[in-house]
């Protein structure tokens, strides 16, 4: 039973291990150095790289905004008004105005039949000049065209109110002169409240949050905006759009970002070999007081700690630290020597002291005491004779 219950209260080896202090993993000065170095270089860069990312990007939105609002500017003053009002009211579309405009229509309600539509009209009419061969809708074409010539990156279009509320419809779109497939028909009407807004004020086109930036769709990258062309009176005959490439920001963007690793990656090789060579200066004096910490434990006191420093003109807190490290060890060699010579003459204290207690355990034996007095009768025989 009693074994038992030892065996039971035995600690078992998990127990065991659990209770053993665990070691701390041995990292070198160096390395702790080189590894604080690299975290804190990487988190500056990180935040460098971001607040110059955002800078650039908002500087390259201001200027490819303002080029787009002066251009709409003077866009929709260079639009002649009545004419636009005259091939709203009644221009008449050609036969590939009329392929087109059937195929917004079907893609307008979502008919099966709009992308064959689509393609159909592409291959009738793939490479049109326009779509109406009426004077009028061709002045405002060459128009639009001037704007366009004057900045590359504009593509204007041109439409008024629509026949119901909350219409507009699209007269003129320079894109059917380069690419159809890109383009809006003529008198193609649908419901649009940021270009609607744009009949009666400047109007941008904005994200879900509100921000003027660049969109994306399966042609490119754009911004665009809205302005009314105001006839002689003052009031509003339609409004232009423009649509404006915006790829000039992805490529600022881009092209940070394929400098950016380059130039991280060359500083911070020049940061790990300037910390490294850093770290190595510092550490290495350690290391020498620490070999001469190891020597002194061996009992080596004839070594000079204060050469752990290359010497120079100046002094830091390592220079002192040997120079404290020496102190102390001259301290130490003192104290180990009276501890030696106290040594010595407390054995010899305890070797007398042991012979005392010897020689006394001697006389308090019986044969002692019998040597002693025959000792005296010997030597009371030697007076009588």
């Amino acid at each position: 039973m009693t074994d038992k219950v030892k065996k039971g209260n035995s600690p078992s080896p998990k127990d065991v291990n659990a209770q053993e202090p665990r070691q701390p993993v041995f990292l070198s000065l160096r390395w702790k150095l080189l590894i604080s170095f690299t975290i804190v270089f990487t988190i500056i860069f990180a935040l460098a790289f971001y607040w110059f990312y955002t800078f650039a990007t908002r500087q390259a939105n201001t200027r490819i905004q303002a080029d787009l609002l002066d251009t709409l500017q003077g866009g929709a003053e260079n639009i002649d008004a009545e004419l636009l009002t005259s091939v709203a009211r009644d221009g008449v579309p050609n036969a590939a105005g009329e392929a087109w405009l059937a195929a917004n229509d079907a893609e307008e309600n979502e008919t099966p039949d709009a992308a064959a539509l689509r393609e159909a009209a592409l291959e009738d009419y793939g490479d049109p000049v326009y779509f109406s061969d009426d004077p009028r809708y061709l002045a405002l074409m060459g128009q639009l065209q001037q704007i366009h010539d004057i900045e590359p990156r504009a593509w204007p279009y041109l439409y008024v109110k629509g026949p119901e509320e909350g219409q507009i419809t699209y007269i003129t779109d320079l894109w059917a002169r380069y690419d159809p497939s890109k383009a809006v028909a003529f008198q193609f009407t649908r419901a649009s409240r940021r270009s609607l807004n744009g009949l009666n004020e400047l109007t941008l086109r904005l994200n879900d949050k509100d921000q003027f930036v660049p969109y994306t769709d399966d042609w490119g990258q754009w911004i665009s905006a809205y302005r009314p062309v105001l006839d002689a009176s003052g009031a509003s005959a339609g409004a232009i759009g423009i649509d404006f490439e915006a790829s000039y920001v992805y490529e600022v963007q881009q092209g940070i970002r394929d400098r950016v690793w380059i130039a991280f990656g060359i500083t911070y090789i020049g940061i790990f070999a300037v910390v490294f060579l850093l770290a190595r200066t510092l550490t290495r004096p350690i290391q020498k007081l620490t070999e001469s910490a190891e020597r002194l434990g061996e009992g080596d006191y004839s070594q000079d700690i204060t050469k752990v420093h290359s010497g120079g003109f100046t002094r830091d807190e390592i220079v002192t630290l040997a120079d404290v490290f020496a102190i102390m060890a001259g301290k130490v060699y003192q104290r180990e020597q009276t501890l030696r010579k106290q040594v010595e003459a407390l054995k010899i204290e305890i070797d007398e002291a042991k012979r005392t207690r010897q020689v006394s355990e001697i006389a308090e034996t019986d044969f002692f005491r019998d040597l002693q007095a025959k000792a005296r009768g010997m030597r009371k025989r030697a007076k009588g004779s």
